[in-house]
């Protein structure tokens, strides 16, 4: 999906109850001095911190992705760039974390999380790095 981070953004502002799961979590994974680190935000958090992002800049593409389905249960591995500038040069890559959840009728978007790569954590070849 094109420009995925902003597209949620968008998307979540009026999504909730309808492409979301109640009490749905958006999670950055970092590293602090050395150690991994999360924070976990909520729906509300979520579209709060988001939402410089339609004014400064940021086009998230999606460049590879690995989907894993069990039963009602998908994950997806979804590798992305972004950029700061629409058409501008490559600003950074990483991996977004995406579960969802049919019910027997329809998937829901259960929870989303990510990580940017980093000198330390290249993407592996098997997620398109």
């Amino acid at each position: 999906m094109r420009f995925m981070k902003l597209y949620l953004v968008r998307l979540a502002k009026s999504a909730i109850g309808t492409l979301y799961v109640p009490g749905i979590t958006f999670t950055t994974i970092s590293t602090v001095d050395g150690k991994p680190g999360i924070n976990t935000l909520t729906h509300d958090e979520f579209i709060a911190g988001s939402a410089s992002l339609e004014e400064t800049g940021f086009y998230e593409e999606e460049i590879h992705r690995i989907t894993e389905t069990y039963g009602s249960m998908v994950n997806v591995w979804s590798t992305y760039e972004f950029r700061i500038e629409k058409n501008g040069p490559v600003a950074g890559r990483g991996i977004n974390g995406i579960q969802l959840f049919f019910d027997g009728t329809r998937w829901w978007i259960k929870s989303a999380f990510w990580q940017s790569e980093s000198p330390d954590i290249p993407i592996p070849s098997r997620y398109g790095g």
